[in-house]
């Protein structure tokens, strides 16, 4: 876990961000072991990619979780439940995702949703109509 990506075939953009937050939480706490370790084996586990694979792999956000939890103080057996707790609020929608109808990628077109009744635009960010 923390190296490669279903989707993003090239940096997790929420990766980058979480090795920033990763860095300025080893500043705060003036101890940057934990960040130039995580920066270390991913350099490491990205050459010995290249080398047997002959191609590029990128962290996911996962990747800079564990250092980044150790240095906010979060005990080592609480990793796994805020791991899962950060994906909870994600699991609704992949699962209702088969209940919900196909929306036509035409811009213009309205679908119903069977779920809430409400009129959403297809591929559309807000939730309401015009």
């Amino acid at each position: 876990m923390g190296m490669g990506h279903a989707v993003y075939h090239t940096e997790d953009p929420r990766a980058s961000i979480l090795r920033g937050i990763c860095s300025r939480l080893a500043d705060h706490t003036g101890d940057r072991k934990w960040f130039e370790l995580t920066k270390a084996i991913e350099a490491s586990t990205r050459e010995e990619f290249r080398k047997l694979k002959g191609k590029e792999i990128y962290p996911n956000v996962d990747f800079y979780s564990a250092s980044v939890y150790h240095m906010m103080g979060i005990p080592t057996d609480l990793f796994t439940p805020v791991f899962a707790i950060s994906r909870i609020s994600g699991w609704p929608p992949i699962s209702s995702k088969r209940s919900l109808p196909k929306l036509n990628p035409n811009p213009n077109s309205i679908a119903r949703c069977r779920l809430c009744g409400d009129l959403l635009r297809s591929r559309s960010v807000s939730l309401y109509p015009d």
